[in-house]
Formats: structure tokens, sequence, C-alpha cells
């Protein structure tokens, strides 16, 4: 199920890769301020975080982008095995998923799927929210002569 842009924030070749098996455009940043202005333009369907980055560094961004009124669904990828409670500390502060070990990897697949989901169920009511003209005027006045 592939995601139109993903943007990787990783310098390891592994995980850029990860990025091109469900995106069909991606767009790589070496740290944080840079994915922020890629992020901004680009405005991809999911962000790829390196686990090398701090819960820290990760909750900065989560906040930098949350009032840029940027709301891509970012993964933390890790090489090796990681433990639950990071995972889940990682969840609370906004985290779509976490990806522990290369073992991990296949459920990104998963992940793009829901993501592409919810994104076609956003669409859809706002398709339908823009159905109505609540924001015109329910009779229009006219003025001048019927011939």
């Amino acid at each position: 199920m592939n995601l139109r842009r993903v943007v990787a924030v990783t310098r390891e070749t592994q995980i850029q890769q990860l990025a091109g098996s469900v995106g069909q455009e991606i767009f790589v940043a070496d740290d944080i301020t840079e994915a922020v202005d890629i992020i901004q333009t680009v405005r991809p369907d999911l962000i790829l975080l390196d686990h090398h980055f701090t819960q820290r560094q990760i909750h900065e961004f989560l906040e930098t982008t949350h009032k840029k009124s940027i709301n891509t669904p970012a993964v933390v990828v890790s090489n090796e095995e990681g433990n639950a409670d990071l995972a889940k500390e990682l969840k609370q502060i906004g985290i779509f998923d976490y990806l522990q070990g290369k073992q991990d990897y296949g459920r990104l697949e998963q992940i793009a799927g829901r993501i592409k989901e919810q994104c076609k169920v956003v669409k859809h009511n706002k398709d339908i929210s823009d159905f109505f003209a609540e924001d015109l005027a329910a009779s229009v006045s006219m003025v001048g002569k019927s011939y």
C-alpha cells in the first residue's frame, strides 16, 4: 500500500530504503530542523524518524510541527529490538507508531494502510462538509426591470 510522499529523517540507508518501500516520493533529511523545512514544503503522508534522536528531540519535533499545523503521522524506526516502555512513552508524546528492530519492519505496510484509510475518511468527511453552502445567503435579491 503506497503512500504518495514519505519523509525519512535519518542518515541510515536502511531506513531510507524502508521509506521507499511504502512511498512513491521519498524526501530525506539529516536532522530535525531540515525535516521541518521539508515537511512544510511537501506535506508528506508519513514521517519516519531514526531512533538515534532522543525522546526530547522527538517531543520538540512534534511540538514544532503541531504549532505549524502539520499533523502528519510520525513513526520511529529502530534497527535493534527496543523496549516496550520506550514505545509506550513515544506514543504518549504523539508518535503514531514505533518499529522495534528489523523483524518489525514488515508492520510498516500495515501502518501505511492505516494512514491511507484515515486519509480517505478525512477526505470523505471534508467532501461532505463542503457539499452544503452554509456560508452563502439563502436568497438573493435582484434589482432591475424584467422584460
